[in-house]
């Protein structure tokens, strides 16, 4: 399996360290500006349901995402895998749900991981799992991509087929 390259090991103790959503966002930016400056604005992100919509499974929906992740890099292209944030968001993510003045959806990761990355114009494109449209967080991702002028894009049907037959799931 093909690794993204600019996940340090300081990077992701960083991140087991990480104490906001913010921090977590700059992080991101430091693995976003390690890539070459050729591949600035080619980089791709995926974007897809994890917490809600996909196969309604946390648990599904990232395996999903992580296998969608690693076939575009295995084919070649310049990914920024977002899969490593989830150690310090799914732990801050916690710490926020436990206030009683937070409630309903957790605009803050939105907010302040994933507007930032997209406003530094250094990934150019996005790429949505089927099932987007049922996901709150994608759907915003998809309103701010478009918004912003990134290049909108389904993810390629033959890989994500490959990734629902590998784990005999049906999609949703």
């Amino acid at each position: 399996m093909k690794k993204c390259p600019y996940w340090t090991r300081a990077r992701r103790l960083s991140l087991s360290r990480a104490a906001s959503f913010a921090e977590v966002g700059m992080i991101a930016q430091s693995v976003l500006h390690s890539f070459p400056k050729h591949e600035h604005g080619s980089i791709i992100q995926v974007c897809g349901p994890i917490s809600t919509g996909g196969f309604n499974s946390v648990k599904l929906n990232f395996l999903v995402f992580a296998d969608a992740v690693r076939l575009l890099r295995e084919r070649g292209d310049h990914v920024f895998d977002q899969t490593p944030l989830e150690e310090g968001v799914s732990r801050i993510w916690e710490e926020w749900k436990s206030d009683p003045e937070n409630s309903g959806y957790c605009w803050p990761i939105l907010d302040e991981i994933y507007l930032p990355l997209f406003e530094s114009k250094l990934i150019g494109t996005l790429f949505f799992l089927p099932g987007w449209e049922n996901s709150t967080g994608t759907c915003w991702e998809r309103a701010r991509g478009l918004a912003l002028k990134l290049r909108i894009e389904p993810y390629p049907e033959d890989l994500y087929r490959t990734i629902i037959e590998s784990h005999g799931l049906i999609h949703p």
